[in-house]
């Protein structure tokens, strides 16, 4: 947590001492224990739109992934930079399982999002059928429907004499995506009839540059998940959170 956001939270827990009302606490011994979970997530959603700053959490618009490297089959290689992705917090949540055992909580749940725009600078240097491909510039791309599958795995664990849930892993897999679409700007330093007949190429091997692309991408948001959900576990108790 930055040091803002250590000072935000003790101010924030001087005032309050107690779980804000933000936070739908779910006993352990819930019936419906996965409706419960998936209710107060749901009303977390506004705030996780803006971030939540007594919590040193982030805003999700736009979610910032950094670095991406894509390389694969397709022999269309490039970095991206200064990633940042919209359309995150318009995630739905399909289904969720939670496992509880004495000390720890592992949940499995399926997410959808409608659509996701991605934006960032690229460096190409390869080779696509015949031609050499080369430039650097802003990309713009476009994902329709992905629909996730995950599992966040958690643990008790001990900071300073207290209880708290630590999210060790989360494992995350794109089992389906309706579109996908990418867009470099100044290809072939900017000449207009070169770039757009090389990115009508890369349009129509669009499906496979996403497979390509898939892990690297898992990775990052699945990392920013991790984060997330970890500023907001160790704000409180593990006791607060699952009495």
């Amino acid at each position: 947590m930055s040091t803002r956001g250590v000072i935000y939270f003790v101010l924030f827990v001087a005032v309050n001492c107690k779980i804000p009302d933000y936070i739908n606490v779910c006993s352990q011994n819930d019936k419906d224990l996965a409706s419960c979970i998936t209710n107060s997530i749901n009303s977390l959603k506004p705030r996780l739109l803006s971030g939540i700053p007594e919590l040193g959490v982030p805003a999700l618009e736009p979610l910032e992934l950094d670095t991406l490297r894509i390389l694969g089959q397709s022999s269309l290689s490039t970095n991206l930079s200064d990633v940042k992705a919209w359309g995150v917090s318009e995630f739905k949540i399909l289904k969720l399982t939670p496992k509880i055992t004495k000390n720890s909580r592992h949940f499995k749940f399926e997410v959808h999002i409608p659509k996701l725009h991605v934006r960032g600078n690229y460096v190409i240097n390869t080779r696509l059928a015949f031609i050499d491909l080369k430039g650097s510039g802003p990309f713009n791309a476009n994902i329709t429907n992905p629909h996730f599958e995950c599992v966040l795995l958690g643990k008790k664990v001990q900071i300073n004499g207290e209880n708290h849930l630590k999210f060790v892993d989360v494992q995350c897999v794109i089992k389906s995506v309706d579109n996908s679409k990418i867009y470099f700007e100044n290809l072939f330093n900017g000449d207009p009839v070169i770039g757009k007949a090389v990115n009508d190429a890369i349009d129509d091997n669009s499906e496979a540059l996403f497979t390509e692309a898939r892990p690297n991408i898992v990775e990052a948001v699945t990392k920013k998940l991790l984060e997330v959900a970890n500023q907001i576990t160790q704000s409180f108790t593990f006791e607060e959170l699952f009495p």
